[in-house]
Formats: structure tokens, C-alpha cells, sequence
């Protein structure tokens, strides 16, 4: 198919995560809230689960999985885009 089993997952991964993150900071501020400032980094960090390590924050921890999840659901995207306009070409 056009998307991978790995994009698939990957994608459905990154959702799962960032709608998560979102829900919590819209919990966090009492309405919607889209900024991802630092004290809310801390703060989410602590509510999924992240805790300081000898040589990583728990908030570093936190920025890891947020970046591995959006770089992941970036380069999913680009390969899909990429097998689209592969197929519309003659």
C-alpha cells in the first residue's frame, strides 16, 4: 500500500501521544491550551510518568519522546507524500 506498517504505527503512535499531551494541558490551564511552554514541560513530564534520572531530567525525558514522536510522524508524512506524487506521475 501506499503506507508502510511501520509508518502506520508510527503515525498512530505520534497521535496517540500528542493527543494525550494535549488533553493534559487543556486539563492543566482549564480550557484549551495549545502552548507548550517550559513549566508545563515540567509539569506534563511528571503527570506521564517521567522521573529524574542521575544524567536526565524527568522534562528531558519528556522532550525525547514529544521530538521522537514528531520527527517520527514528520518523516512518516514525507515518505507518504513522496509515494503519492510518485503515482500521480506518468
Amino acid at each position: 500500500g501506499i503506507l508502510s506498517q511501520a509508518d502506520y504505527r508510527a503515525l498512530k503512535e505520534a497521535r496517540e501521544f500528542l493527543l494525550r499531551v494535549r488533553s493534559f494541558l487543556h486539563i492543566r490551564a482549564g480550557m484549551a491550551q495549545e502552548i507548550l511552554t517550559f513549566d508545563e514541560q515540567v509539569w506534563l513530564a511528571k503527570h506521564l510518568g517521567c522521573t529524574d534520572r542521575p544524567h536526565l531530567l524527568a522534562v528531558e525525558q519528556f522532550m525525547q519522546q514529544y521530538y521522537r514522536h514528531t520527527m517520527g510522524l514528520h518523516a512518516a508524512l514525507m515518505r507518504f507524500v513522496e509515494r503519492c506524487r510518485r503515482r500521480t506521475l506518468w
